[in-house]
């Protein structure tokens, strides 16, 4: 910002006018679209220039695949280069021509590194300018002139760098998008699915390294080794990828008749079921947003399914008070065909532990990742560049937390949730009713409720003393409270009390277009009539787009990358009695090795890629980011409030399992990946 920022009411007539032209030029940038896949949910026409990728994210992207290129040509050129192409093929039932297209896309999975690697050292390092000739270095660079002449080459050759012209790198940005999406084809193509089976990599794995053996040359995600066991199972409620689901059972459930001795199965003769429910000790996971889903067949017959999983934590006392799980039901309705499994039953328990995985999987990609951060926070920015001009005070604030929303979520609307994308390949259901699911949990999401405070009063997870290890709630709050400080500061600068608020016509055309069907079509968004309201808002729109995506994306690299730690699809139907064969039944169950390397695939980049900081707003600008010395000195406050959240986190991990999404340096400004 160049200048302080004011309300509209403040300024006088010429300034007011000012603030109209601006925005008329922004509304003819960002131009809502309500025709896409994502319908009635509004996208852009197209992203102005503005607001696309910067240089620096797309080398961070680079960075993030070309480790997976390398990977897979690690395997396959060690085939290749022996001259056994054919020889391979053939162990694997492929014909000479199938032979010829792995081959083909093998060539061209090595064309793409090349191309990726010479764009990254392109985007890292623009060229420096051109070098005197040597017999002008000879005859000039001689005594104090030669010095002088020396430093201003030096000069310049650093001004170039810094100030390389616009234009060129715009096209070499374009180029180096247009070679990604390049390869995101190719990974999609049948020519690559022939090249997996041409490797090995394909069809039911014949035991668990096969899925370890995927990490050649990648290390392996941290919880890999003990992906099937129960406490994991039960620690991924409450600090994996969808941290979420988890609800406080108030009484028992007609849906699901758990019984007193399953309880006491678990925790001893000394407990009950309804002594841990009258406590809070009793936790439920309801899928119930999956019944009726499809079975998906894209590229392979999936199976789909809405469990119901009960949790619960020991007595008050006991020596170790983390979650266990004690039964699980995979289906909505009790009965023949849905029989509640627990851990005394052996195979079927395992098999029905992948039946709660892959189905909280598919309500993390769907809802708490893609519809609870992504698209509920894309009509914000298109609406902020619309309604508040430059110099309002929260374009000012919020611009850095919605920069790179807008081309992220145009790239997942035209390749990932596409029909034949990854959505539609690796989840359980049809595309159809993936998108669907998506929409509707933004059309109905209640943003009162969202606010984290009132999320886990809602869920009933926030007493402490009943659940006393949640990771994501207890640093969910830290990063909750030190942003809410910073925007009660921040705002507080300009508005003097409700009044102004309610005044700034600006600010209430914005929250107006928003809820307009027409634009934003947020149907819940609160009325802006006091500050605290404001405030309220703002913060969620901070929290949503750095901590919350933070928490629930970048556990896709270190934890769902390895497929069987949380399938996105079963590939049996859920169990509904003794499993004879434990072994073979998880492993058939499991997502076949093709299908596992889509998914590390997608893991790894989507969850590798860390472009921002937290409250490091001067790391996208030159210079201060803000004009105003007051918002600069609240600014500065907020950076050490993170870092004490930090230093606090750091700490609770000395004495629970290490949870690192919400850690403030791990956390970017806004959604853009």
């Amino acid at each position: 910002m160049s200048t302080i920022p004011s309300l509209p009411q403040h300024d006088n007539g010429a300034q007011q006018q000012e603030r109209k032209k601006e925005l008329a030029q922004a509304q003819q940038q960002y131009v809502y679209d309500h025709d896409s896949r994502i319908a009635p949910l509004p996208t852009v026409v197209s992203v102005p220039k503005e607001a696309n990728f910067r240089p620096v994210w797309v080398v961070g992207v680079i960075a993030a695949v070309t480790p997976l290129l390398a990977n897979v040509l690690a395997e396959g050129s060690r085939l290749f280069a022996n001259g056994k192409a054919t020889e391979s093929g053939a162990e694997h039932g492929m014909t000479d021509a199938e032979v010829r297209g792995a081959e083909g896309a093998f060539a061209a999975l090595v064309a793409h590194h090349e191309a990726l690697s010479a764009h990254h050292a392109e985007l890292s390092s623009p060229p420096s300018p051109q070098a005197p000739a040597p017999e002008e270095a000879a005859s000039e660079h001689h005594g104090l002139r030669g010095l002088v002449d020396r430093v201003e080459d030096v000069v310049e050759g650093v001004v170039q760098k810094v100030l390389h012209p616009l234009k060129t790198v715009e096209s070499m940005v374009e180029a180096a998008l247009r070679e990604l999406e390049e390869l995101i084809k190719t990974v999609l193509s049948e020519a690559f699915r022939l090249l997996l089976r041409y490797l090995g990599l394909y069809g039911v794995a014949s035991s668990m390294q096969a899925f370890d053996n995927l990490f050649r040359l990648l290390a392996l995600p941290p919880l890999s080794a003990g992906w099937d066991d129960d406490m994991q199972l039960a620690r991924l409620r409450v600090a994996g990828p969808n941290p979420l689901m988890i609800q406080r059972l108030t009484a028992p459930d007609a849906r699901f008749p758990v019984t007193d001795a399953m309880w006491k199965a678990v925790f001893g003769d000394d407990d009950s079921f309804d002594a841990a429910i009258a406590e809070g000790r009793a936790y439920l996971t309801d899928y119930k947003d999956l019944d009726g889903a499809p079975n998906g067949s894209t590229p392979v017959q999936k199976f789909s399914a809405a469990p119901l999983a009960l949790f619960g934590v020991p007595p008050v006392g006991a020596a170790d008070r983390a979650l266990r799980a004690v039964a699980i039901q995979c289906g909505q309705t009790p009965g023949h065909s849905t029989p509640i499994f627990t851990p005394r039953d052996g195979g079927a328990w395992r098999v029905a532990k992948l039946c709660v995985q892959v189905a909280d999987g598919n309500m993390h990609e769907l809802v708490a990742h893609l519809g609870h951060t992504h698209l509920v926070l894309q009509p914000f920015a298109i609406a902020t560049p619309r309604t508040l001009p430059p110099q309002h005070p929260l374009n000012v604030l919020l611009s850095p937390h919605l920069l790179g929303t807008l081309p992220i979520n145009q790239a997942a609307v035209s390749t990932l949730i596409a029909p034949g994308g990854a959505v539609d390949k690796l989840l359980a259901s049809t595309i159809e009713f993936d998108g669907g699911l998506a929409v509707r949990s933004v059309q109905t999401y209640d943003f009162t409720k969202q606010l984290p405070t009132n999320f886990f009063k809602a869920q009933g997870t926030d007493d402490v003393e009943a659940l006393p290890q949640y990771p994501y709630r207890d640093d969910a709050l830290l990063v909750w409270a030190a942003i809410r400080e910073w925007v009660s500061a921040y705002l507080a600068i300009y508005y003097n009390n409700d009044d102004d608020v309610q005044k700034d016509y600006e600010l209430q055309s914005w929250r107006a277009e928003l809820a307009s069907p027409a634009g934003g079509t947020l149907s819940q968004l609160p009325e802006l009539q006091t500050f605290d309201a404001l405030v309220d808002l703002t913060a969620w729109v901070i929290f949503t787009g750095s901590a919350q995506h933070a928490a629930v994306n970048f556990p896709q690299n270190d934890i769902m990358s390895y497929a069987p730690n949380l399938p996105l699809a079963a590939y049996q139907p859920p169990p509904v009695g003794p499993v004879a064969d434990p072994e073979q039944a998880v492993l058939r169950a499991l997502p076949p090795l093709q299908q596992a390397v889509l998914q590390q695939a997608v893991g790894m980049v989507l969850g590798g890629v860390h472009y921002t900081r937290l409250g490091q707003y001067q790391l996208t600008h030159r210079g201060p980011y803000f004009a105003d010395p007051r918002a600069r000195a609240q600014a500065d406050v907020f950076h050490r409030r993170l870092r004490e959240v930090q230093a606090a986190i750091g700490q609770a991990n000395l004495s629970r399992p290490s949870y690192i999404p919400l850690i403030p340096g791990r956390i970017p400004q806004s959604i853009n990946i």
